[in-house]
């Protein structure tokens, strides 16, 4: 039994599991009494994924890959074995990932036979490289070879909905049926789901002898209700008895969630889709619908398949009082109930209260090799044996820092999904670089980090959200015990017990798993920070040290992993057996030989070999204009880029990433100095797939793959200690990274601004040789920038707005932002690389709801490509609210950015409102938030009365009063309404309900 089967199932080899169950595992268990052989299709990642524990169950079971031609197996077998004609006979079943079943068209499309398909709606996207639960793939090759398709509505009904489709596969002489299910929560989410048929074989045979030769769909579904006693329909509504609003949903995630907390109407049979009876399930108060409906075009004003049949069945049963709406969504969109919640108040929904919270909820991040990886596992199993309301679910992602490993263990009712874990455990403070960790977690939780404990190691913005969300880090550094590893992994234990579940250590210390002896546990679970045996180190809000910011737009992270694999990531496996790296170096005759024989060698060319992981495009400068005066201190500039014949899609609010190019004239000084060939060729691992090497010059790497110039961290100066040949050099760096050093390495960092090549130069006799050179400078990171334009308005350009970050240091040099300066020095024709980055930043679905800017500097970008797609919305016919735009500059002659275009906007009619704030025209100075103040009253129909949305975009020193201002909003409509209301509370619901949005820097 491997460590990562132990990780994946806490039950594995346990007799006694208290019904503690995958719903796969259920539903393999009620189809395969019940069928006369079974067919499985291997799945991407894992082959058995979907019929691992199936096939000891069936009299004849066979394993395929899936191909072209598949389904001739199947029927090969029923022709042979004559058991597909008649309704007396069990069906034969297919188990395959919904990809697959394209496969089997050509092969079904005149067969008279039946089969049962058990598929899980599961899709890999490649240019994503994400796992999803794609549903319309199986549902339009269904729908060509006119199979029926059941689909649970929630994971309770997984035994029901099987057995019903068994049931129509085995009496239905005309249709093969799917049973469709979520392939991604249904083979990899644990929790207590109980068998409720007793002997499904006695049911099917009873159905049989009642309804005779060839029932109907109807009547086979009714007969099923009876012998079951289920109340199983083809759509199942839950919520109030008079909404206005009506939700429609279909996937067993979906529905789950929608029908929680708003009237929802789940589709359970999606083919034949009774447009009766869907008419008929919807209340009749019921005004408006909202299609959630799921699309594979990532252009959303594509209507779904749902969508169609949906407004079918009302034009048809002359609805024509009830108006129609859609969200779409994309395959690997993953499903929380904050999203939920934030779909609705985009359609001026509130959501029902849910069942009270009482449990907890906990995360587990660890790379897919560590040590620890069995921790979440144990601790699940441990909860199981005294009590049933436990979820546990885990991911793996490989292409995340080379391979990690996601746990999520659910103890009691709660949401679970983003920002509502109580506790976090991470292992690898590289992780910080891949994962928005604060943002899965709630207010005053608690994160263990399993890594350096030196805090000025630690992302700055990454400081600034745990002291936002008052979350207490606690850090523990895994080489500290070593040899001692029992503590450490009681230690871990203990913490979950103490932070996660808030249990007394009276409580925690039988719970431990642990070779040490009870009073070894104790000690540990009372040690603190201070003791000299049990080391880490407790960080609350108030002690973490305050952190400071560039003006750089920072990299926007997911807040949670997207899945890509069902298994850990093999690669390290393959280097761990690869006994003899390249050198570093190589000559022009090893490097011929490669680049001539490919094959041989593994060698291939790539764009940006260092960036397998991203989804990069080449494209080229059309116009770079400056616009702020040339005489002026700030160079503010317009730049486009041409993106035709590329496949570059972008949306409102997101962000372009530019993979930026030191200097080449500066690098070539540096190498010279140092004493490096340009033209020599280097062999390096690829940092984040070190199988494959990368060839390039020395030039080529210090250009596009190292920071150069960029500000280094404490780290690199303890890495220079070795290398330091002058004994006053190597007294000045031990000293430079003591507590007492603190001050000098403050004045190198922030007031001489020394980079990389400053402090080789400062440092003569510091040489490390081109191997270590290379791996103790930081790599280059790219740079993201709002995105200035909106694609339906501009279908093959990019627009950005930027300022030119720039500063004069102590030694009177001129300094730029690395990324600004390259960017603006780019000619128009000029190629780069770059890539797309998902933005927070989202236009409310109704495009009558009004929208509030508020933008300084370079921060009107993002609102420059709203009011592009609220014109393209009104050259659509659409009707679209109110638009207020605030922005803020300190000159209106030099820094009116965009000035021209908000005025000629506002003249048609599209903009509704200009508040601009010069602070630096007049003697007292103005600001945006003045500006808002003077508009309070319209503001507040706006904002309250109609539902707007308000968005910040800017650097973060003025959040704290434009909040203010927003705050004078919500105050006067409460003392218009003569109630009493709680402005943070406020402040923080228009937040989490995505009406107040920030992108601050």
């Amino acid at each position: 039994m491997s460590s990562v089967e132990i990780a994946t199932n806490p039950f594995l080899g346990v007799i006694d599991n208290n019904d503690y169950r995958t719903p796969i595992d259920l539903i393999n268990k009620t189809i395969a009494t019940n069928l006369s052989a079974v067919f499985g299709y291997k799945t991407y990642s894992q082959d058995d994924l979907l019929y691992s524990n199936l096939q000891s169950q069936v009299n004849f079971f066979q394993e395929i890959d899936i191909r072209s031609g598949a389904g001739l197996a199947p029927l090969g077998y029923v022709s042979a074995t004559s058991t597909g004609a008649t309704s007396v006979h069990k069906p034969v079943g297919i188990v395959t990932p919904g990809y697959g079943l394209p496969y089997f068209a050509s092969s079904l499309t005149e067969t008279k036979n039946n089969f049962l398909f058990n598929v899980a709606a599961l899709s890999y996207q490649d240019k994503q490289n994400k796992l999803g639960s794609d549903y319309i793939t199986p549902l339009s090759i269904a729908k060509q070879l006119g199979f029926n398709v059941i689909t649970p509505v929630s994971k309770k009904e997984l035994e029901l909905t099987s057995l019903l489709a068994v049931a129509l596969a085995t009496l239905s002489n005309s249709n093969s049926t799917i049973h469709l299910f979520d392939g991604l929560t249904s083979t990899r989410s644990f929790s207590t789901l109980n068998s409720n048929i007793d002997n499904s074989e006695s049911l099917i045979a009873n159905l049989a002898k009642t309804l005779g030769n060839e029932p109907s769909f109807d009547a086979i579904l009714k007969g099923f209700n009876e012998q079951a006693g289920s109340q199983l329909t083809k759509f199942q509504y839950s919520g109030p008895s008079n909404p206005e609003v009506l939700f429609v949903t279909y996937g067993t995630t979906e529905s789950e969630l929608f029908g929680s907390v708003l009237p929802t109407l789940s589709v359970r049979v999606p083919l034949p889709f009774d447009t009766n009876e869907f008419v008929n399930s919807i209340p009749s108060s019921v005004k408006k619908i909202v299609i959630i409906g799921q699309s594979l075009n990532e252009n959303h004003a594509v209507p779904s398949s749902l969508r169609l049949d949906v407004s079918s069945a009302l034009f048809f049963h002359g609805r024509k009082n009830i108006s129609i709406q859609e969200h779409i969504y994309q395959p690997d969109f993953v499903w929380t109930t904050r999203e939920v919640s934030n779909i609705a108040n985009q359609f001026d929904v509130k959501t029902v209260s849910a069942t009270a919270q009482r449990g907890k909820h906990a995360l587990f991040y660890l790379p897919d090799d560590s040590k620890f990886i069995n921790i979440p596992a144990t601790l699940v199993k441990i909860l199981a044996s005294t009590t049933n309301d436990i979820q546990f679910s885990t991911k793996f992602n490989n292409s995340v820092h080379s391979g990690t490993f996601e746990a999520d263990i659910a103890v009691g009712n709660i949401e679970t999904g983003a920002a509502s874990a109580d506790f976090i455990l991470v292992q690898d403070i590289n992780l910080l670089n891949h994962l928005d960790i604060v943002n899965a977690i709630k207010e005053n939780g608690t994160i263990v980090y399993l890594a350096d404990r030196d805090i000025t190691k630690y992302p700055q913005q990454f400081i600034a959200d745990l002291i936002t969300k008052k979350i207490t880090l606690v850090i523990v550094d895994p080489t500290e015990y070593e040899d001692d590893i029992d503590s450490l992994v009681a230690l871990i234990q203990g913490q979950f017990y103490q932070s996660g579940l808030q249990l007394a250590n009276s409580q925690i210390q039988s719970k431990i798993v642990s070779n040490l002896s009870q009073e070894q546990i104790h000690d540990i679970l009372n040690a603190n920070e201070d003791s000299e045996e049990y080391q880490f180190s407790i960080f609350t809000d108030s002690s973490l040290p305050k952190p400071e910011f560039s003006e750089e737009v920072r990299e926007q992270l997911p807040s949670f992993f997207q899945a890509d694999s069902f298994k850990p990531n093999n690669i390290k496996q393959q280097q761990a057996i690869v006994n003899d790296p390249p050198s570093i170096t190589s000559t022009i005759t090893e490097l011929t030989k490669r680049l001539a024989f490919k094959e041989a060698y593994h060698v291939e060319k790539k764009l940006r070999p260092d960036l397998p992981l991203i989804k990069n495009h080449v494209i080229k400068v059309k116009e770079n204009r400056r616009l702020t005066p040339v005489d002026y201190d700030r160079n503010i500039f317009h730049i486009e880029f041409d993106i035709s014949g590329t496949d570059l899609t972008y949306d409102i609010g997101e962000a372009l990433g530019i993979h930026a190019r030191n200097n080449e004239q500066q690098v070539l000084e540096f190498l010279q100095s140092y004493g490096l060939d340009p033209e020599q060729i280097v062999q390096v691992p690829n940092k984040d797939q070190p199988q494959y090497i990368e060839s390039r010059t020395v030039l080529q790497v210090f250009v596009e793959n190292l920071d150069l110039f960029g500000k280094p961290p404490k780290k690199f100066y303890e890495s220079l200690i070795p290398f330091a040949k002058d004994e006053d050099e190597k007294k000045f760096l031990q000293d430079l990274i003591t507590p007492g050093g603190a001050l000098e390495l403050k004045n190198f960092q922030e007031v001489e601004f020394y980079s990389y090549a400053d402090i080789f130069a400062r440092f003569p006799s510091v040489r490390p040789g081109l191997a270590d050179l290379i791996n103790i400078i930081a790599p280059l990171k790219r740079r993201e920038y709002s995105i200035a334009s909106s694609q339906k308005m501009h279908p093959n350009e990019i627009h950005l707005l930027i300022v030119v970050v720039d500063w004069v240091d102590k030694q009177g040099r001129k300094r730029y932002g690395q990324a600004s300066k390259y960017i603006s020095d780019l000619k128009i024709g000029q190629e780069l690389v770059v890539s797309v980055k998902p933005s927070v930043m989202k236009l409310p679905a109704d495009p009558k709801a009004p929208v509030i800017m508020s933008g300084l500097g370079t921060g009107l970008a993002p609102f420059k490509a709203i009011v592009e797609e609220k014109l393209w919305q009104k050259q659509q016919g659409l009707e679209i609210g109110d638009i207020f735009l605030y922005l803020g500059s300190r000159h209106c002659r030099q820094e009116y950015l965009y000035g021209e275009v908000w005025e000629a906007y506002k003249d048609a009619g599209i903009i509704t409102h200009i508040g601009a704030a010069f602070s630096r025209d007049q003697t007292q100075k103005i600001y945006i938030q003045d500006r808002i103040r003077e508009n309070l009253d319209d503001l507040k129909v706006a904002m309250i009365d109609q539902k707007g949305s308000f968005f910040l975009c800017g650097p973060t020193w003025p959040v704290p009063d434009i909040t203010s201002a927003l705050e004078d909003i919500i105050a006067a409509d409460a003392k218009e309404r003569k109630v009493k209301v709680d402005l943070n509370e406020a402040i923080e619901e228009l937040k989490e309900t995505s009406r107040y949005i920030l992108e601050v820097y």
